[in-house]
């Protein structure tokens, strides 16, 4: 199990890579609208045969101990360079023609 941190430590990530898992715990449920969030554009993303990060099959988030978990399929790659800048802009195009999602709203801008 690898540990890491995201963004500004709201949350802590596991890799379990026996089953190829990332495991995402926010500090407190201040984060649970989010996790809700980040799960349902995961899910939109997926419908819409999007390249994105994809939530693992089980129902969440959880409430465990008063904090939101969610699990990921882990990707495993290499960090970006400036190589990938004509396919990072591909993927935005993209990603800002797919169709809006009809069971939540994105923000908007």
């Amino acid at each position: 199990m690898t540990r890491g941190s995201c963004g500004s430590v709201r949350t802590h990530s596991f890799h379990l890579p026996a089953i190829g898992v990332v495991v995402r715990i926010a500090r407190t449920m201040d984060y649970w609208d989010d996790a809700v969030k980040e799960v349902d554009v995961a899910h939109w993303l997926a419908d819409n045969h999007f390249p994105a990060a994809e939530v693992y099959n089980v129902v969440q988030p959880l409430d465990v101990a008063g904090r939101p978990v969610t699990f990921w399929r882990f990707i495993s790659g290499r960090p970006g360079d400036q190589r990938d800048i004509a396919t990072l802009g591909a993927v935005l195009r993209r990603l800002h023609a797919t169709p809006p999602p009809t069971r939540f709203t994105l923000p908007p801008g």
